[in-house]
């Protein structure tokens, strides 16, 4: 049960995450700032980065 929990922590994170980077994208739209462009990538690389644990949690739990 303990595997679960930790695969829905993680699909919560990666969600979280890809919603706070197209919210970000979306105020580039509508604001110009030249800070927000370095958000922006941080925010791509966070999402990234939740999405290859994701992955590896989903590739153990298939493999076991």
């Amino acid at each position: 049960m303990g595997k679960y929990r930790q695969l829905g922590n993680e699909i919560t994170l990666a969600l979280c995450s890809f919603i706070l980077f197209f919210r970000v994208v979306y105020l580039e739209y509508t604001a110009s700032s030249k800070l927000l462009p370095l958000i922006s990538f941080c925010g791509l690389f966070i999402f990234a980065n939740n999405i290859r644990i994701l992955y590896k949690t989903v590739a153990g739990l298939i493999s076991h």
